[in-house]
């Protein structure tokens, strides 16, 4: 039993090895560096005007969705159409892209974290846009992994913006009855639990396009 489970194992360590110096070749590092310098130029520009947790919120919402659109452009992927064929090479390749794609969006936070930090005053503000963040990342990448699993776009980032800009309206126009975009105070607990509402459809969402495309149809998994 151990032996059958070591041989996999080994064969993925192997396409590890063979393809991760190629990865940062294709990642397109020109727009990555622009989103974190555009997010650390947001906190230069604005951090003077940060002196209450409402201040500090939408800080860090204007810079978690700059981050967000630019780390969505570590999973486009000019290999997809040589390598949609090798389930081993596409998982290797998707965990080399999601850790590059973590590393970036902590340095585009890191500054605006530190300016919001001084300000958030209770913990329960600080979960609360940690989980904002979370949804825009999961919101954009599961966007792009839909736009590149579905549609065949094998560098779907440029469209993110679209995406992030369409959310913003949706919360707009829903804020009247389910807030979304609220400052710390009363309404700051609901508008969360709404948050980890679209947070969990993001995740299955997600989770639904990193399946194998070999593996079986979801409808026949229902249905079984």
């Amino acid at each position: 039993m151990t032996d059958t489970v070591a041989a996999p194992l080994a064969g993925i360590g192997r396409v590890q090895r063979g393809l991760t110096p190629y990865t940062p070749r294709l990642t397109r590092w020109p727009m990555l560096l622009a989103g974190i310098a555009g997010s650390w130029l947001v906190v230069w520009w604005r951090a003077g005007d940060v002196t209450t947790p409402d201040g500090a919120v939408w800080l860090m919402r204007s810079v978690s969705a700059l981050a967000a659109v630019a780390v969505v452009f570590a999973l486009d992927d000019p290999s997809i159409d040589t390598t949609r064929s090798l389930p081993a090479s596409r998982g290797v390749l998707m965990r080399l892209r999601f850790v590059m794609g973590a590393v970036a969006l902590a340095v585009a936070l890191a500054p605006a974290t530190v300016v919001a930090l001084m300000h958030l005053d209770t913990g329960s503000t600080v979960l609360g846009v940690m989980l904002e963040v979370c949804v825009l990342v999961v919101l954009t990448a599961s966007a792009a992994l839909v736009l590149q699993r579905q549609f065949g776009i094998s560098e779907p980032a440029q469209f993110m913006v679209l995406m992030v800009v369409g959310f913003a309206m949706a919360a707009q126009l829903l804020g009247q009855r389910w807030p979304l975009l609220v400052p710390p105070g009363p309404q700051w607990a609901a508008a969360h639990w709404r948050w980890a509402g679209v947070l969990v459809v993001g995740l299955l969402v997600l989770v639904w396009q990193l399946r194998d495309p070999a593996s079986r149809p979801l409808r026949r998994s229902l249905a079984w």
